[in-house]
């Protein structure tokens, strides 16, 4: 059978998989980690659960055909991704073989990317909506035909996003780019990689929750254990990664941080609230702009935030809250990193 080629593939280890006991924990933090934000501590020890879950509660759930020798919703998981990622390289395969005897490929360029990672349990999370690096961070591969005269090959670890595809394909084809665009084209990417600095700085958005009446899997199941989890309890943040150089010595030393700000109120009044405010409802705006007592008190409620501090340069894992365990010796680079993000913003809304 073709599963066979991948139903014994181990997940990749991860050291903050089901984890968040950092250099800087407490004893008590082996048991739930005390340093994040409310959400995940109250919904730590059901994710947990979840995780042992096997092949049988992933089919219910999925509807899927996973092994029932797959003993962990994990190992399930995975083997699902690992299956679909078998058609997709078959599937670009036979799109580039297609070009090329068609005579498009030389000038052809082809983009492959995703539109996110995948936690895998780490922080004992499966779902999108979080702003830690195993989410957000994911390849990015460019290639096309001879007539592009792109840089092959070459790499770079210089910080790319989304956002840059549509100023890249223009300026590829020769179209002038619109100057109201937050992407920058990466084409001095492709011809030089000797580039640095591309980018040092960018900001993460999650403005959920409310995804689950349309677009995710009406299976019961689903709604009953895994959305109210991971969808309909979950808050919203804003945060910013971003490279922090200082002179130690006499040298420039650069250091990656990243600041979140989680959303702390998330009982379901409050995650409606901020739902319809974002949504401007025309009634909730009214209410608003006549100072009515109740509404102004919620929205005082749903603005409170609970905070993050990640040094990503050393604690790639984001094991260690600084904001939590040294916040009087990170305070000041907390408010460096946050006035960068509402900068960014606040120029996104003028």
């Amino acid at each position: 059978m073709a599963q066979e080629r991948w139903v014994n593939v181990p997940v990749p280890n991860r050291l903050n998989y089901n984890n968040d006991f950092g250099k800087l924990a407490t004893p008590a933090e082996k048991k739930m980690p005390l340093d994040k934000s409310s959400f995940l501590r109250n919904t730590w020890k059901k994710r947990i659960h979840q995780m042992s879950k096997g092949a049988f509660f992933y089919n219910l759930t999925f509807k899927g055909k996973v092994p029932k020798s797959i003993h962990s919703f994990l190992q399930a998981d995975w083997y699902s991704r690992l299956g679909s990622l078998y058609a997709l390289n078959d599937m670009v395969r036979n799109l580039i073989k297609t070009l090329k005897e068609n005579d498009e490929w030389n000038n052809t360029l082809l983009i492959f990317t995703s539109d996110n990672g995948y936690m895998l349990g780490s922080h004992a999370m499966m779902h999108k909506g979080n702003p830690y690096e195993k989410l957000f961070i994911a390849p990015m591969i460019i290639t096309g035909g001879d007539s592009l005269h792109l840089k092959q090959p070459g790499k770079t670890e210089e910080w790319v996003t989304n956002l840059d595809l549509m100023p890249t394909i223009l300026d590829i084809a020769g179209v002038k780019i619109p100057e109201n665009i937050e992407g920058i084209s990466l084409v001095p990417l492709l011809y030089n990689d000797s580039i640095t600095n591309f980018r040092d700085r960018f900001i993460m958005e999650y403005i959920g929750p409310g995804m689950t009446k349309d677009g995710l899997v009406e299976a019961k199941t689903y709604h009953e254990i895994f959305a109210f989890i991971y969808f309909k309890l979950h808050p919203s943040y804003n945060a910013i990664r971003m490279k922090v150089t200082t002179i130690e010595n006499g040298v420039e030393k650069a250091t990656i941080y990243k600041y979140i700000e989680w959303q702390k109120n998330t009982s379901k009044k409050i995650l409606d609230f901020s739902n319809k405010y974002r949504m401007k409802d025309a009634e909730l705006m009214k209410k608003i702009a006549e100072n009515d007592e109740k509404t102004m008190a919620l929205k005082l409620k749903a603005e409170e935030v609970e905070t993050e501090l990640y040094n990503l340069t050393e604690d790639p894992y984001e094991m260690d809250n600084l904001l939590y365990y040294k916040p009087k010796e990170y305070n000041d680079l907390a408010q460096q990193l946050k006035f960068a993000m509402r900068e960014i913003i606040l120029k996104r809304h003028k």
